[in-house]
């Protein structure tokens, strides 16, 4: 975010006040020349489409990746998260066994999360990632990579996930939200999407990012994106399915468009677990609100 303004008294001139920009020289001080903040403004434009670009290329990668390993129509939940300041090459990567500790700790801590944000937590389910995958990160490019799919020999008839812990700090997750959305008596509905594996998988992302983050020791604010994609072309309406009385039913008061919009959240550098609720609670709302249905029902 630099260029950083002061606004104090000028060294030279006591009885001026002065609107400076910091910068350091070795072990110096100095302010900033009109040319000099010019640059510096425009290095942070820069800086800031770089890293949306780089928000939207995860998300269109996975986003293509999940889709094309459906056999049919189906609602996905792509989260991307990415720190403002991109862990550098020169780091070393986390090993295997650190990347399955940061998901350990991950799923331990979305479950404190889930557990103080929602009053009945276990109405949303068994875990999603501690139940769907096991904890079996392999190489992928510059990344861990976790997935009950992409491995033919090993294929699954359950709810698909995918979750890659970057060298980089960046987190990507993706969610089959249709997946057994709706017993077969309920023929006929759109795209189907499943509110609390949504709510769910937002939380443990979050939890997930948070321990990424730690096991990196990076001390940069988190940037998230959530956005629901299904086959391009297909036209059909996402269709928001709830627990009614214990019984998975569409919401037909609800909202259901064709197309929803990215939710956008962020973290700061340091997090407790409010700051982890409040911006996984953001998330998931962001998302929901759409639907016109809230996290905690009224």
């Amino acid at each position: 975010m630099a260029p950083h303004f002061l606004y104090g008294w000028q060294q030279k001139d006591k009885d001026k006040t002065t609107f400076n920009a910091p910068f350091r020289h070795r072990d110096d001080t100095d302010y900033m020349a009109e040319h000099q903040i010019a640059r510096a403004f425009r290095e942070r434009f820069v800086r800031q489409d770089a890293a949306e670009a780089a928000l939207d290329r995860h998300v269109q990668h996975t986003t293509d990746l999940v889709l094309g390993e459906s056999e049919g129509p189906a609602a996905w939940l792509v989260v991307a998260a990415r720190p403002t300041r991109p862990v550098p090459r020169m780091v070393p990567a986390l090993s295997r066994s650190e990347a399955q500790h940061a998901m350990s700790q991950g799923a331990k801590r979305a479950e404190t999360l889930l557990a103080s944000a929602i009053p009945m937590p276990r109405l949303l389910g068994p875990q999603l990632f501690p139940d769907l995958l096991a904890n079996n990160p392999r190489k992928g490019l510059r990344r861990w990579v976790d997935t009950n799919m992409l491995v033919p020999a090993r294929a699954t008839r359950r709810r698909g996930l995918l979750v890659e812990l970057h060298h980089d700090g960046t987190v990507v997750t993706a969610v089959d939200l249709s997946h057994l959305a709706l017993p077969p008596s309920h023929p006929g509905v759109p795209q189907p999407v499943y509110s609390p594996v949504l709510i769910s998988a937002v939380f443990e992302t979050v939890a997930l990012v948070h321990e990424h983050r730690l096991a990196l020791r990076a001390d940069s604010p988190i940037e998230f994106r959530a956005v629901l994609q299904t086959q391009p072309g297909a036209g059909l309406r996402f269709a928001p399915v709830v627990l009614d009385h214990g019984r998975l039913e569409v919401a037909e008061w609800a909202r259901q468009p064709r197309t929803v919009q990215p939710a956008h959240s962020d973290l700061a550098p340091f997090a407790d677990d409010q700051a982890l609720i409040a911006g996984a609670t953001d998330l998931a709302e962001g998302l929901l609100n759409q639907f016109g249905l809230d996290i905690l029902p009224t």
